[in-house]
């Protein structure tokens, strides 16, 4: 479909790159660590008039859960600014306006199944990704390029792990669509039949939610209800929104100072001392046994 407009694509163009403000999820994010993670501050909190009703546990309970919804908001725009850079460079602006979550989806489940291959040739990849999040860098220009090249390695891996995170989003989508995902601090303990095999174990914040899978009847499908507890950890959010909202900064601010503030000297983030597996570690996998998502149906 053709569109017109009164601004040109440089204009639109210049406009989002100007006023993206790439620090939003980190003073979300920073504001709502400090409110779990600062006793004081919370107690000061709960002695406002409309909030001292609620307990404190389930206020810092409610926060947890906003910054793990959190991380799944800051994922859906870090792989939105790539694929829109990547299909409609000139107007990413649009991109994002039009796009379904159909297609856009599709996409993700793919890199999380064959990584950036599922959208570009292989050859392509480092060359896409110096493009996108490293915008300008040459090897005359960088003394230490080595630093680069890994840092391409890292995303690389990054984005394929994040993929898979944001494939199984259905607690997020309980979250935003109606806020029918419930927040809950969960324990489960299974024990085996078997003599000496130590139970698995399971507590932490969650969220509960309902889910359908289908089951053939004499020829014809029915949907089963099914209820799920995922648990997650805020911690692990934290490490996803900041490596997220240093990538969007990559590539947005490099862009700005390119086109609108070409007096200013490039800057950007390096990840080349970052291990993928150091992001999604979590108090969670300390423990000898748990469970971070059962069903009940």
């Amino acid at each position: 479909m053709d569109i017109t407009s009164t601004f040109s694509k440089e204009e639109i163009l210049n406009m989002f790159l100007t006023f993206y403000d790439t620090d939003w999820w980190i003073n979300k994010t920073r504001t709502l660590q400090l409110l779990i993670e600062d006793g004081e501050l919370l107690t000061k909190i709960n002695q406002d008039k409309i909030l001292m009703k609620f307990d404190k546990e389930k206020l810092k309970r409610s926060y947890q859960y906003e910054l793990h919804m959190t991380s799944y908001h800051s994922s859906e725009a870090l792989f939105g600014l790539l694929f829109a850079f990547l299909f409609e460079k000139d107007t990413p602006w649009v991109y994002l306006t039009e796009y379904r979550f159909e297609n856009f989806n599709k996409l993700v489940e793919g890199i999380k199944n064959k990584g950036l291959g599922s959208i570009m040739k292989e050859e392509e990849i480092s060359k896409f990704i110096q493009w996108l999040f490293f915008a300008g860098v040459t090897k005359k220009e960088f003394d230490d390029y080595e630093k680069i090249e890994n840092s391409i390695e890292f995303v690389n891996k990054y984005l394929k792990s994040l993929a898979a995170t944001l494939s199984d989003k259905k607690d997020y989508n309980s979250y935003k669509h109606g806020f029918r995902g419930l927040p809950i601090r969960s324990a489960i303990t299974i024990q085996k039949q078997q003599v000496n095999v130590p139970p698995l174990e399971s507590s932490g914040e969650a969220c509960l939610y309902l889910d359908f899978d289908f089951e053939n009847n004499n020829g014809s499908k029915k949907k089963r209800l099914k209820i799920v507890t995922k648990i997650y950890s805020y911690k692990t959010a934290l490490n996803i929104i900041i490596t997220n909202t240093q990538l969007i900064k990559n590539i947005i601010e490099v862009r700005k100072q390119m086109i609108i503030d070409k007096n200013n000297q490039i800057t950007f983030g390096l990840f080349h001392d970052k291990k993928v597996k150091d992001i999604f570690h979590t108090e969670l996998k300390d423990k000898p046994y748990h469970i971070s998502k059962f069903q009940i149906k």
